[in-house]
Order: C-alpha cells, then sequence, then structure tokens
C-alpha cells in the first residue's frame, strides 16, 4: 500500500489478505464478521464486475457507497450458511498458514462469562471482532 491507507483495513489484514487469497481471489472478497463498515471494503476490494459475498448477519444496518457499486459492476450475493466444502477449504487456510486467525481474535471469555458477553455484544457496536469460549477455563471464585 502507498502512503494513503485506501481501505479501512490495518495493514496486517491487508497483507494477509493479499498474502493468502492471490490475485485470482479479488473477483470474489467475503465480508463474514458482522461488520457493517467491511461490506463497503468488500467492494472496495473487488475488480471490477467482481462478486463480493456477504456471509455474516451484520450487526447494524450498513452505509455503502451505491456510485462506486454501480461504477465497479459488482455483485453482492448474500448467504446465512456454508457448505461442507466450504468449511473444509477454509480449515485447509488456517491449517497452512494461508490465512492467520490471530489478527481476528479478540478475547477468549469462560463459559460462566457467556451471558454478559453476549449481552454486551448485542448492545451495539464493539471493538470485538470474534469473540471465543472456552468451557475449561475455570470459573472465578469471589470471596464472600
Amino acid at each position: 500500500m502507498n502512503g494513503s491507507a485506501r481501505w479501512p483495513l490495518p495493514e496486517p489484514a491487508w497483507t494477509a489478505f493479499r498474502r493468502g487469497t492471490g490475485p485470482s481471489s479479488r473477483s470474489r472478497p467475503r465480508a463474514a464478521a458482522g461488520v457493517p463498515r467491511l461490506l463497503q471494503t468488500a467492494v472496495d476490494l473487488a475488480r471490477s464486475g467482481g462478486v463480493v459475498q456477504l456471509l455474516s448477519f451484520l450487526s447494524e444496518p450498513a452505509t455503502v457507497n451505491a456510485a462506486r457499486w454501480l461504477a465497479k459492476q459488482v455483485t453482492v450475493v448474500a448467504s446465512n450458511a456454508f457448505t461442507h466444502d466450504d468449511f473444509r477449504r477454509s480449515m485447509s487456510f488456517l491449517a497452512d498458514g494461508r490465512v492467520r486467525a490471530q489478527p481476528l481474535h479478540s478475547r477468549t471469555v469462560r463459559l460462566d462469562e457467556l451471558e454478559a458477553t453476549l449481552r454486551g455484544l448485542s448492545a451495539g457496536p464493539s471493538d470485538d471482532i470474534k469473540v471465543l469460549v472456552d468451557p475449561r477455563r475455570p470459573a472465578t471464585t469471589e470471596a464472600v
């Protein structure tokens, strides 16, 4: 990237995207994090005439630049499901290092923190990208 960032992606995410997908994948970027602004980012990353896949429910309405969509002649396809082949391919990308999950992992919570975490996430915008639940982590014991 040059000195003026064109997309709101941090440099490690951009680097991972370019390294892990190759030039032909620009025809089909995916918005799967549930973050509304990333829908427009996916369109910005798509090549002219490309397809953007929306694979997640957005946490709130998305603001898009319809003029840019028209100029690029992109097609947006939405789905709230995936096939077993999609899952297998995703796992192979993680296993061989083409996709790094660490930059997407916001935090890990204990099972006894799950309800409060879900309430917080559903309350509105959040800095979290991916929250994992580890049922093996022991609950905290409060002194009475």
